[in-house]
């Protein structure tokens, strides 16, 4: 499992179809999911959060780091911390409350990843559960792309995806 910083250039780079303007918005890059428009109960993932979902599917964590060293050229004062551990129940439901989901729906949420029922969720359950959101008919995978579209406008961003990812990774021991 790794931690990689990335930004739309870095993106666009590996996937050329991640660029946001390659499709309307609202419209999935999944062709399974573009057969018809989404309704309001129906929210998508942009081609960018496509890729994104495509590195978790592979194990790869992406994540946004704020180090005012990076973009100055000084050295960070503490090196970034590689997550690799698990999630508590309540440390999910924090973050699940942060981007306006119910305790109860995160409770739903927090028991349908943690799937070897251990009473945590591993960042491989995370990552897993992050990948599914690519694809359509898992309610917990509906749920993930309801609570990432803090806009609400039916489609979930690169950025979107990526703030639901580093609020995740951030709270793993």
């Amino acid at each position: 499992m790794s931690i990689a910083p990335v930004g739309g250039t870095f993106l666009r780079s590996l996937y050329p179809s991640a660029d946001s303007s390659s499709a309307p918005r609202g419209v999935s890059a999944n062709p399974v999911q573009s057969a018809s428009a989404p309704t309001s109960d129906t929210v998508t993932l942009s081609p960018e959060a496509q890729a994104l979902a495509s590195f978790n599917a592979k194990g790869i964590t992406v994540t946004i780091i704020h180090s005012p060293g990076l973009s100055s050229g000084k050295q960070p004062a503490r090196p970034a911390l590689v997550a690799n551990g698990s999630m508590s129940k309540s440390d999910f439901e924090a973050v699940a409350a942060s981007f306006g989901v119910t305790a109860q729906q995160a409770d739903q949420d927090f028991s349908s990843m943690d799937i070897n029922d251990n009473g945590s969720i591993s960042n491989g359950e995370m990552l897993s559960a992050m990948s599914s959101t690519s694809q359509s008919g898992s309610t917990l995978s509906e749920n993930l792309r309801q609570m990432m579209d803090t806009n609400q406008d039916g489609s979930v961003s690169g950025t979107e995806f990526l703030n639901l990812e580093t609020a995740l990774v951030s709270r793993e021991l």
